[in-house]
């Protein structure tokens, strides 16, 4: 049996607009910086996403050392288009709020408590 794989967890919530792009960024390249081959993004808890964050997005799975990689996780329904209409599931996975977990060998991360 494969060891389970090292995975980063970054939560996000709220508006992930032009002024949480900065602090976005900062986030996922300390999630990158743990070497952990899998850092997933939770969007559960994301109200409001724009280009300026999704450019964050992109720009940080660009910069991605050989053997990690970036997905999107518990993506909100409000939010698929804007991730369909920018192509982003042809650049990272996407994985939906209701669907199956994709990634057996990864607990899903429980979100903040309430």
């Amino acid at each position: 049996m494969d060891a389970p794989r090292a995975v980063a967890h970054v939560h996000e919530q709220g508006d992930l607009d032009a002024q949480a792009a900065p602090a976005l960024r900062r986030r996922l390249e300390e999630a990158v910086g743990t070497g952990a081959a899998l850092v997933l993004i939770d969007m559960g808890d994301v109200r409001f996403l724009d280009s300026a964050a999704l450019a964050a997005i992109v720009g940080t799975n660009r910069q991605l050392p050989i053997g990690q990689r970036l997905a999107l996780t518990q993506v909100p329904l409000r939010m698929q288009r804007v991730l369909r209409v920018a192509a982003i599931a042809s650049l990272l996975p996407v994985h939906e709020q209701g669907q199956p977990w994709p990634w057996g060998d990864v607990a899903p991360e429980p979100g903040p408590p309430d």
